[in-house]
């Protein structure tokens, strides 16, 4: 999420530095590649709109509403059942690496069998049968 007027780059190029921490390796896996090289490349910002287009932003809000947009979006994340969510995050950050589909999917299963062994995977659907907010066993933990 991003305010509206606001830009963002990586300007290490422009002063003879590496955009180092992931930038080179995480850009173009995030955006279009010819995008990312050009980002990269040129050192120039891009704008809020620019970013939202190409995917590297979910959002563009006004700059009052980037703090209640972000809250809005935890809450939703948190009233999730936990143990599905921290799966669900970890398999995602491990198999976007693994090149090969069938060894992803097997690593994708791990995930979801801690998830599918948790009481919460039983709370969440009887929850939904009745209507009614789930009470995640691993929110009292």
């Amino acid at each position: 999420m991003i305010a509206d007027h606001a830009t963002i780059g990586l300007s290490e190029a422009k002063r003879g530095l590496f955009p180092a921490g992931g930038s080179s390796v995480r850009m173009p896996r995030q955006v279009p590649y010819a995008r990312a090289m050009e980002i990269l490349l040129t050192a120039e910002p891009i704008s809020a709109l620019d970013a939202l287009q190409i995917g590297f932003v979910n959002y563009v809000v006004p700059k009052e509403d980037v703090i209640p947009k972000a809250l809005e979006i935890a809450a939703k994340i948190a009233s999730n059942g936990p143990v599905a969510v921290q799966q669900i995050r970890k398999s995602v950050k491990e198999n976007l690496n693994i090149p090969v589909v069938v060894e992803a999917m097997t690593n994708e299963t791990r995930h979801a069998d801690v998830v599918f062994a948790h009481p919460d995977a039983k709370e969440g659907p009887v929850a939904f049968a009745q209507k009614r907010k789930p009470v995640w066993a691993s929110s009292k933990l």
